[in-house]
Formats: C-alpha cells, structure tokens, sequence
C-alpha cells in the first residue's frame, strides 16, 4: 500500500532447532532429574521405580542416568 516491499519473516522448526529446543529443557530440569535419581538411589533396589524392566532397558536407564549425574551435563 505505501509502495515499499515488505518481508514477512516466518521462523521454521528445523531439525537443528528442534535438538536445540530439547536440549535447553534438559538444562532447566538438570537440578530436578538429579533430585529424583537421587532419590531413587536412596530406595531399597526392590522399591525402585526408574531402573525396571528388561537388561537392554536397564543398561539404558542407566546410561541415562550416567550422564545426567555427569558434571559436564
């Protein structure tokens, strides 16, 4: 209308984006994931709930656990 040309700036979820995303909102529950690992770990093993199931989904959870507990996270 007033005879300039005019962008319009549409921001679009890249795949890039996406693990950027995912990977501020593990920094922000770092401090919560950690409460709960430790909580766990303070339960008799029978009374634990995070480490369950198969052998490949426990060798799982634990390497989970492995780097959320890693100082470098």
């Amino acid at each position: 209308m007033t005879g300039q040309t005019a962008a319009i700036i549409q921001a679009v979820l890249t795949h890039w984006t996406a693990y950027l995303t995912a990977y501020e909102h593990l920094l922000k529950c770092k401090h919560t994931l950690n409460a709960i690992i430790s909580k766990e770990f303070a339960k008799p093993e029978e009374k634990q709930e995070i480490i369950i199931g198969d052998k490949r989904v426990k060798e799982k959870a634990n390497e989970m656990i492995w780097i959320i507990r890693d100082p470098l996270f």
